[in-house]
Protein backbone atom coordinates (compact mmCIF):
# COMPACT_ATOMS: atom_id res chain seq x y z
CA UNK A 1 0.00 0.00 0.00
CA UNK A 2 2.78 2.90 1.02
CA UNK A 3 4.35 2.02 -2.80
CA UNK A 4 1.09 2.63 -4.34
CA UNK A 5 0.28 5.59 -2.14
CA UNK A 6 4.02 6.90 -3.48
CA UNK A 7 3.12 5.96 -7.47
CA UNK A 8 -0.29 7.43 -7.00
CA UNK A 9 1.92 10.86 -5.68
CA UNK A 10 4.29 10.86 -8.27
CA UNK A 11 1.43 10.34 -10.98
CA UNK A 12 -0.65 13.15 -9.98
CA UNK A 13 2.96 15.46 -9.56
CA UNK A 14 2.96 14.50 -12.90
CA UNK A 15 -0.44 15.76 -14.06
CA UNK A 16 0.67 18.99 -12.48
CA UNK A 17 3.60 19.35 -14.07
CA UNK A 18 1.99 18.41 -17.34
CA UNK A 19 -0.27 21.35 -16.69
CA UNK A 20 1.31 23.64 -15.44
CA UNK A 21 4.08 23.25 -18.46
CA UNK A 22 1.83 25.27 -20.12
CA UNK A 23 2.45 27.78 -18.14
CA UNK A 24 5.92 27.16 -16.70
CA UNK A 25 7.32 25.46 -19.85
CA UNK A 26 8.55 22.74 -17.38
CA UNK A 27 9.15 21.54 -13.73
CA UNK A 28 12.20 19.96 -14.30
CA UNK A 29 13.47 23.76 -13.83
CA UNK A 30 13.47 26.92 -14.46
CA UNK A 31 13.98 28.19 -18.05
CA UNK A 32 13.81 31.47 -17.83
CA UNK A 33 16.91 33.57 -19.18
CA UNK A 34 17.31 35.77 -15.68
CA UNK A 35 18.99 38.72 -16.33
CA UNK A 36 23.23 38.70 -14.81
CA UNK A 37 24.00 40.29 -11.10
CA UNK A 38 27.12 41.79 -10.73
CA UNK A 39 28.42 41.37 -7.31
CA UNK A 40 28.49 45.01 -7.13
CA UNK A 41 24.22 45.30 -7.71
CA UNK A 42 23.79 42.90 -4.73
CA UNK A 43 26.45 45.02 -2.14
CA UNK A 44 24.60 47.71 -3.50
CA UNK A 45 20.99 46.63 -2.79
CA UNK A 46 22.69 45.69 0.55
CA UNK A 47 23.75 48.71 1.22
CA UNK A 48 20.11 50.29 0.15
CA UNK A 49 18.00 47.82 2.52
CA UNK A 50 20.93 49.17 5.13
CA UNK A 51 19.92 52.65 4.96
CA UNK A 52 15.89 52.32 5.16
CA UNK A 53 16.47 50.42 8.26
CA UNK A 54 18.59 53.20 9.69
CA UNK A 55 16.47 55.92 8.67
CA UNK A 56 13.03 54.06 10.00
CA UNK A 57 15.05 53.33 13.52
CA UNK A 58 15.31 57.79 13.53
CA UNK A 59 12.88 58.45 12.26
CA UNK A 60 10.59 56.13 14.87
CA UNK A 61 13.44 57.47 17.60
CA UNK A 62 12.50 61.07 16.86
CA UNK A 63 8.68 60.36 17.34
CA UNK A 64 9.14 58.80 20.31
CA UNK A 65 11.29 61.26 21.62
CA UNK A 66 8.90 64.33 20.89
CA UNK A 67 5.71 62.29 22.47
CA UNK A 68 7.85 61.73 25.79
CA UNK A 69 9.12 64.72 26.22
CA UNK A 70 5.48 65.71 26.85
CA UNK A 71 3.99 63.36 28.88
CA UNK A 72 7.05 63.39 30.95
CA UNK A 73 7.32 67.23 31.41
CA UNK A 74 3.28 67.55 31.98
CA UNK A 75 2.85 64.87 34.73
CA UNK A 76 5.79 65.85 36.97
CA UNK A 77 3.50 65.66 39.99
CA UNK A 78 2.78 62.38 39.52
CA UNK A 79 6.30 60.93 39.67
CA UNK A 80 7.41 61.94 43.39
CA UNK A 81 11.29 62.81 43.91
CA UNK A 82 11.97 60.89 40.66
CA UNK A 83 12.52 63.99 38.35
CA UNK A 84 15.24 65.00 35.88
CA UNK A 85 16.04 67.86 33.63
CA UNK A 86 14.58 67.72 30.41
CA UNK A 87 16.00 68.99 27.63
CA UNK A 88 14.30 67.57 24.70
CA UNK A 89 17.41 66.89 22.04
CA UNK A 90 18.81 63.45 20.96
CA UNK A 91 22.57 62.94 20.18
CA UNK A 92 24.73 60.45 17.96
CA UNK A 93 28.40 60.12 16.74
CA UNK A 94 29.71 57.81 14.83
CA UNK A 95 31.64 55.82 17.55
CA UNK A 96 27.76 55.03 18.91
CA UNK A 97 27.00 53.44 15.98
CA UNK A 98 27.93 49.45 14.56
CA UNK A 99 30.45 49.76 11.73
CA UNK A 100 27.79 48.26 9.44
CA UNK A 101 25.52 51.53 10.21
CA UNK A 102 28.51 54.10 10.08
CA UNK A 103 28.91 55.01 6.37
CA UNK A 104 24.89 55.28 5.87
CA UNK A 105 24.96 57.43 9.31
CA UNK A 106 27.70 59.49 7.63
CA UNK A 107 26.12 60.10 4.10
CA UNK A 108 22.46 60.68 5.15
CA UNK A 109 22.81 62.56 8.63
CA UNK A 110 26.06 64.13 8.02
CA UNK A 111 27.72 62.19 11.22
CA UNK A 112 31.39 62.40 11.95
CA UNK A 113 32.89 61.08 15.34
CA UNK A 114 32.05 64.68 16.82
CA UNK A 115 28.69 64.43 19.36
CA UNK A 116 26.39 65.78 17.06
CA UNK A 117 22.60 66.82 17.88
CA UNK A 118 20.31 64.52 15.34
CA UNK A 119 17.03 65.90 16.75
CA UNK A 120 15.49 68.50 18.50
CA UNK A 121 11.83 67.73 20.06
CA UNK A 122 9.07 71.22 19.12
CA UNK A 123 8.44 73.36 22.12
CA UNK A 124 11.59 72.02 24.05
CA UNK A 125 14.06 74.01 25.57
CA UNK A 126 16.69 72.65 22.99
CA UNK A 127 14.35 74.15 20.47
CA UNK A 128 14.04 76.95 22.54
CA UNK A 129 17.11 78.42 23.12
CA UNK A 130 18.47 77.34 18.83
CA UNK A 131 20.05 74.20 19.41
CA UNK A 132 19.46 72.81 16.06
CA UNK A 133 20.38 69.01 14.59
CA UNK A 134 23.57 68.89 12.73
CA UNK A 135 25.43 71.09 15.86
CA UNK A 136 28.57 69.99 16.86
CA UNK A 137 28.35 69.70 20.46
CA UNK A 138 31.68 71.00 22.06
CA UNK A 139 31.12 72.29 25.66
CA UNK A 140 28.28 72.36 28.09
CA UNK A 141 28.47 74.23 31.30
CA UNK A 142 31.85 75.00 30.34
CA UNK A 143 33.17 71.04 30.12
CA UNK A 144 34.63 70.40 26.71
CA UNK A 145 32.76 67.34 25.39
CA UNK A 146 35.34 64.67 23.97
CA UNK A 147 34.60 62.76 20.26
CA UNK A 148 32.47 59.54 20.48
CA UNK A 149 31.30 57.12 22.89
CA UNK A 150 33.10 59.12 25.73
CA UNK A 151 31.57 62.07 24.37
CA UNK A 152 28.29 60.89 24.38
CA UNK A 153 29.47 59.72 28.12
CA UNK A 154 30.31 62.26 29.25
CA UNK A 155 27.31 64.84 27.86
CA UNK A 156 25.07 62.56 29.38
CA UNK A 157 26.96 62.69 33.13
CA UNK A 158 26.98 67.08 32.53
CA UNK A 159 23.18 66.88 31.58
CA UNK A 160 22.18 64.85 34.43
CA UNK A 161 23.82 67.21 36.74
CA UNK A 162 21.71 70.03 35.50
CA UNK A 163 18.95 71.63 37.62
CA UNK A 164 15.32 72.27 35.83
CA UNK A 165 15.02 76.14 35.54
CA UNK A 166 19.24 76.91 35.98
CA UNK A 167 20.33 77.64 32.43
CA UNK A 168 23.68 76.19 31.37
CA UNK A 169 25.58 76.98 28.10
CA UNK A 170 26.01 74.89 25.15
CA UNK A 171 28.49 75.51 22.89
CA UNK A 172 28.29 74.00 19.34
CA UNK A 173 30.13 73.96 15.94
CA UNK A 174 27.53 75.69 13.57
CA UNK A 175 29.27 75.80 9.77
CA UNK A 176 32.48 76.08 11.11
CA UNK A 177 31.98 78.60 13.10
CA UNK A 178 31.13 78.05 17.43
CA UNK A 179 28.09 79.39 18.72
CA UNK A 180 26.59 79.46 22.22
CA UNK A 181 23.35 79.01 23.76
CA UNK A 182 22.27 79.35 27.16
CA UNK A 183 19.73 76.28 27.64
CA UNK A 184 17.01 76.09 30.45
CA UNK A 185 15.82 72.89 31.14
CA UNK A 186 11.93 71.78 32.63
CA UNK A 187 11.78 69.37 35.03
CA UNK A 188 10.65 65.89 33.85
CA UNK A 189 9.85 62.60 35.37
CA UNK A 190 12.74 60.51 35.71
CA UNK A 191 12.32 57.44 34.04
CA UNK A 192 13.61 57.55 30.57
CA UNK A 193 11.75 56.67 27.04
CA UNK A 194 13.55 54.53 24.57
CA UNK A 195 13.12 52.36 21.10
CA UNK A 196 13.78 48.78 21.71
CA UNK A 197 16.10 47.02 18.55
CA UNK A 198 19.63 46.09 19.69
CA UNK A 199 20.32 43.08 21.83
CA UNK A 200 18.53 42.01 24.86
CA UNK A 201 20.96 43.08 27.57
CA UNK A 202 19.45 47.01 26.46
CA UNK A 203 16.06 45.54 26.30
CA UNK A 204 14.75 45.14 30.28
CA UNK A 205 11.92 47.02 31.44
CA UNK A 206 11.79 49.50 35.45
CA UNK A 207 10.68 52.14 36.97
CA UNK A 208 13.78 53.83 35.39
CA UNK A 209 13.10 52.67 32.17
CA UNK A 210 10.67 52.33 29.37
CA UNK A 211 11.29 50.45 26.13
CA UNK A 212 9.08 50.24 22.97
CA UNK A 213 9.35 47.93 20.63
CA UNK A 214 9.44 48.60 17.12
CA UNK A 215 6.98 45.95 16.39
CA UNK A 216 4.44 47.93 18.24
CA UNK A 217 4.84 50.98 16.30
CA UNK A 218 3.33 49.07 13.46
CA UNK A 219 -0.26 49.82 15.58
CA UNK A 220 1.16 52.78 17.38
CA UNK A 221 0.76 54.93 14.01
CA UNK A 222 -0.57 58.23 15.15
CA UNK A 223 0.98 60.15 17.76
CA UNK A 224 -2.22 60.29 20.08
CA UNK A 225 -1.30 56.57 19.65
CA UNK A 226 2.19 56.59 20.88
CA UNK A 227 1.55 58.99 23.60
CA UNK A 228 -1.21 56.37 25.02
CA UNK A 229 1.78 53.95 24.65
CA UNK A 230 3.96 55.40 26.93
CA UNK A 231 1.31 57.47 29.28
CA UNK A 232 -0.09 53.95 30.23
CA UNK A 233 3.21 52.53 31.28
CA UNK A 234 4.10 55.88 33.13
CA UNK A 235 0.80 55.07 34.95
CA UNK A 236 1.86 51.50 35.81
CA UNK A 237 5.24 52.92 37.18
CA UNK A 238 3.22 55.53 39.25
CA UNK A 239 0.59 53.77 40.83
CA UNK A 240 3.30 50.97 42.19
CA UNK A 241 2.78 47.97 39.52
CA UNK A 242 6.23 47.47 39.00
CA UNK A 243 7.44 46.79 42.38
CA UNK A 244 9.32 43.78 42.52
CA UNK A 245 9.79 44.02 38.63
CA UNK A 246 13.37 43.54 37.05
CA UNK A 247 15.93 46.02 37.88
CA UNK A 248 17.41 48.68 35.26
CA UNK A 249 20.84 47.27 33.98
CA UNK A 250 21.45 49.59 31.16
CA UNK A 251 23.84 53.28 32.15
CA UNK A 252 21.44 55.18 30.21
CA UNK A 253 20.60 56.90 26.97
CA UNK A 254 20.83 60.55 25.84
CA UNK A 255 17.64 61.34 23.99
CA UNK A 256 16.58 57.73 22.90
CA UNK A 257 20.21 56.65 22.33
CA UNK A 258 22.27 54.46 24.44
CA UNK A 259 24.95 56.46 25.37
CA UNK A 260 27.80 53.98 26.16
CA UNK A 261 27.04 50.87 23.47
CA UNK A 262 26.63 50.84 19.94
CA UNK A 263 23.46 51.15 18.18
CA UNK A 264 23.20 47.68 15.78
CA UNK A 265 20.95 47.03 13.14
CA UNK A 266 17.34 45.70 15.35
CA UNK A 267 17.03 42.09 15.60
CA UNK A 268 13.63 41.97 16.99
CA UNK A 269 13.24 37.68 16.80
CA UNK A 270 16.41 37.98 19.06
CA UNK A 271 15.36 40.52 21.68
CA UNK A 272 12.81 40.55 24.48
CA UNK A 273 10.98 44.08 25.38
CA UNK A 274 7.42 44.38 26.83
CA UNK A 275 6.91 45.95 23.49
CA UNK A 276 7.04 43.20 21.58
CA UNK A 277 7.88 39.46 21.01
CA UNK A 278 10.35 37.36 22.95
CA UNK A 279 8.46 35.79 25.95
CA UNK A 280 7.40 37.97 29.00
CA UNK A 281 8.39 37.02 32.33
CA UNK A 282 5.21 35.86 34.62
CA UNK A 283 6.44 38.76 37.39
CA UNK A 284 5.94 41.63 34.89
CA UNK A 285 2.78 40.38 33.88
CA UNK A 286 0.06 42.99 35.05
CA UNK A 287 -3.79 41.94 36.98
CA UNK A 288 -6.92 43.09 35.17
CA UNK A 289 -7.33 45.72 38.15
CA UNK A 290 -3.90 47.05 37.47
CA UNK A 291 -4.45 47.63 33.83
CA UNK A 292 -7.58 48.95 34.32
CA UNK A 293 -6.12 52.10 36.69
CA UNK A 294 -3.36 52.36 34.06
CA UNK A 295 -5.92 52.88 31.80
CA UNK A 296 -7.95 55.66 33.80
CA UNK A 297 -4.57 57.23 35.16
CA UNK A 298 -2.42 57.00 31.92
CA UNK A 299 -5.53 58.80 29.69
CA UNK A 300 -5.16 61.70 32.16
CA UNK A 301 -1.22 61.64 31.61
CA UNK A 302 -2.22 61.90 27.70
CA UNK A 303 -4.38 64.74 28.29
CA UNK A 304 -2.42 66.59 29.97
CA UNK A 305 0.14 66.76 27.51
CA UNK A 306 -2.14 67.65 24.90
CA UNK A 307 -3.21 64.67 23.68
CA UNK A 308 -6.63 63.20 22.20
CA UNK A 309 -7.89 60.03 24.07
CA UNK A 310 -10.35 59.61 21.53
CA UNK A 311 -7.38 57.41 20.26
CA UNK A 312 -7.20 54.99 23.23
CA UNK A 313 -10.20 52.58 22.60
CA UNK A 314 -9.56 52.23 19.07
CA UNK A 315 -5.79 51.19 19.83
CA UNK A 316 -6.73 48.46 22.48
CA UNK A 317 -9.29 47.45 19.89
CA UNK A 318 -6.78 47.18 16.93
CA UNK A 319 -4.38 44.85 19.66
CA UNK A 320 -7.45 42.70 19.73
CA UNK A 321 -7.12 41.22 16.64
CA UNK A 322 -5.35 37.39 15.92
CA UNK A 323 -2.29 39.70 13.83
CA UNK A 324 -1.31 40.68 17.50
CA UNK A 325 -1.83 38.18 19.14
CA UNK A 326 2.01 37.08 19.59
CA UNK A 327 2.59 40.21 20.79
CA UNK A 328 3.75 39.27 24.77
CA UNK A 329 2.30 42.69 24.85
CA UNK A 330 -1.15 41.53 25.02
CA UNK A 331 -0.24 38.79 27.31
CA UNK A 332 1.22 41.39 29.56
CA UNK A 333 -1.89 44.37 29.33
CA UNK A 334 -5.19 41.35 29.56
CA UNK A 335 -7.73 42.96 27.17
CA UNK A 336 -10.87 42.56 29.34
CA UNK A 337 -14.25 43.41 28.50
CA UNK A 338 -14.29 45.70 31.78
CA UNK A 339 -11.23 47.89 30.24
CA UNK A 340 -13.16 48.77 27.53
CA UNK A 341 -16.20 50.26 29.58
CA UNK A 342 -14.00 51.80 32.11
CA UNK A 343 -11.45 53.48 28.97
CA UNK A 344 -15.09 54.73 27.39
CA UNK A 345 -16.28 56.10 30.43
CA UNK A 346 -12.85 57.99 31.37
CA UNK A 347 -12.96 59.67 27.64
CA UNK A 348 -16.21 60.77 28.70
CA UNK A 349 -15.35 62.28 31.78
CA UNK A 350 -12.19 64.16 30.16
CA UNK A 351 -14.18 65.60 27.96
CA UNK A 352 -16.59 66.96 30.20
CA UNK A 353 -13.70 68.60 32.24
CA UNK A 354 -12.33 70.32 29.76
CA UNK A 355 -15.69 71.32 28.31
CA UNK A 356 -15.68 73.10 32.21
CA UNK A 357 -11.88 74.09 32.18
CA UNK A 358 -11.74 72.27 34.92
CA UNK A 359 -8.22 71.10 36.02
CA UNK A 360 -7.48 67.32 34.15
CA UNK A 361 -6.58 65.55 37.68
CA UNK A 362 -7.68 62.02 37.87
CA UNK A 363 -10.42 61.67 40.54
CA UNK A 364 -9.34 60.02 43.84
CA UNK A 365 -11.22 56.71 45.07
CA UNK A 366 -13.35 59.07 47.36
CA UNK A 367 -14.51 61.60 45.07
CA UNK A 368 -14.99 58.99 42.00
Amino acid sequence: MPKWVSATGRWRAAGVCIAGGLLLAGCGGYRQQLPQISQEAVKAEQERQVAYSFETMITQTKRLQSAAFRVMTANTQYCGGSLAPAFGLSVLSLENLSETLRPVAASRLGLDNAVAIVHVVKDSPARRAGLAPGDRVVAVAGQRIPEGLEGTKTLAQVLARAQPDRAIRFNVLRGGRELSFPLRPVAGCATRVVLSGQSERVAAHSPARIVVRRELLRYAVSDDELALVIAHELAHITQGHLRGSRRDRAAGELGGFPVDARVTMPAPEKSAGIFGRGGPPARDVFSPRQEIEADYVGMYFMARAGYDTAAVEPFWRKLTQPDAAGLPFVEIHPLTPERFAVISRTHDEIQLKRSAKAPLIPNTRSAR
